[in-house]
């Protein structure tokens, strides 16, 4: 073999080996980028699962949260005020509006029973009148214009009233 062909020959060999090395060399690069994209597809999945379970646990809370605020709006008002700081306020006030009602009603009463003794009544016949006279009220045909239509009550209220009391 001459000189010329040895060095064609070893040329032909670096650059086959050179070759061989390039392509070993991106096949390992290859292999390394897969490696780490599959690393990180399980570090995504294991992520999702997990935000998945973090949002089922949330979501199992919420749901637990909302059974109780059902079952505690069954309650009488008076226990959800215990139960809830922040509805005891409106709690207060609406037994305030109802206190305030009562007395007026009680304050009617005293009256009427007083001015039905002056007229000769016995304090049971003015409350057997006054009884009477629910039925008028409730069914808007009072004779100084004291009917109970006042929209939403009559609407709602009115029919479980004649039904609580016996009224047609």
């Amino acid at each position: 073999m001459s000189g010329d062909q040895f060095n064609n020959a070893n040329y032909w060999r670096n650059q086959s080996s050179t070759e061989a090395d390039k392509l070993q060399r991106e096949k390992e690069k290859n292999r390394k980028e897969n490696e780490a994209r599959a690393e990180q597809q399980q570090r995504d999945q294991f992520q999702a699962t997990n935000n998945l379970h973090y949002l089922n646990h949330k979501i199992s809370e919420q749901e637990k949260e909302i059974e109780y605020y059902k079952s505690l709006l069954t309650k009488p008002m008076r226990e959800i005020a215990e139960k809830n700081q922040e509805f005891l306020e409106t709690y207060h006030e609406q037994q305030t509006i109802l206190g305030s009602w009562v007395l007026n009603q009680r304050a009617y009463k005293e009256i009427a029973i007083k001015l039905g003794l002056q007229n000769g009544l016995t304090k049971e016949e003015v409350i057997e009148e006054a009884d009477k006279i629910k039925e008028k009220v409730i069914n808007n045909q009072t004779e100084y214009d004291n009917n109970f239509n006042q929209n939403d009550w009559e609407t709602f209220y009115a029919p479980r009233i004649r039904e609580k009391m016996g009224i047609k």
